[in-house]
């Protein structure tokens, strides 16, 4: 599976950094903890439009994702923990820290030449940081 450029679509994704502890209004911390994640990257990919038969087998039948990004970039650093940002018209100027995440990854099957990402779909309640 040979990625094409033209075929790419821009998105941006964001590495899991490590647990916060959660502050109130007042600042007071609440003995909760929070994921962080460090500052969204820019990135191209072929990115799928939907689901399809051959991809439910890569991945397991029982993997719940709503896309599959394809990248011929084996070192890409995005893992099972990275948030992403996958909208329509979405460009490199985009300011991205103020948009909630739409996507988290799901799996990831990487071989010699490419990765696959299956990424599910969040919901509009569970966006946000």
């Amino acid at each position: 599976m040979k990625g094409l450029k033209r075929n790419e679509t821009g998105f941006y994704y964001a590495l899991y950094t490590g647990n916060s502890d959660r502050k109130d209004i007042d600042g007071k911390r609440t003995g909760e903890k929070e994921k962080t994640y460090g500052r969204p990257v820019f990135m191209k990919a072929n990115i799928s439009p939907a689901t399809g038969y051959a991809g439910i087998e890569i991945f397991g039948k029982d993997t719940k994702y709503s896309k599959v990004i394809c990248t011929t970039d084996t070192s890409c650093p995005i893992t099972e923990e990275s948030i992403l940002w996958i909208y329509e018209g979405l460009t490199e100027y985009t300011n991205v820290n103020i948009l909630p995440y739409n996507y988290t990854v799901s799996k990831i099957a990487k071989s010699l030449n490419n990765v696959l990402y299956a990424v599910q779909e969040r919901r509009t309640d569970q966006r946000g940081i």
